[in-house]
């Protein structure tokens, strides 16, 4: 597989950093173990929002 890079914008403030770290991590995470469910549960540790 080849490599994927995870960048942010131009002028990257704090929430631009930390969420191309957190991709990053989940990323390598889910490429080790082959599913996602086994490194996240939605149901537990994500906060569904809606935006507009």
């Amino acid at each position: 597989m080849s490599p994927v890079y995870v960048v942010g914008h131009k002028n990257p403030d704090t929430d631009s950093i930390g969420s191309a770290i957190v991709i990053a991590y989940l990323w390598n995470k889910w490429r080790e173990t082959g599913k996602m469910s086994d490194v996240m549960d939605v149901s537990e540790e994500a906060i569904p929002a809606r935006q507009g």
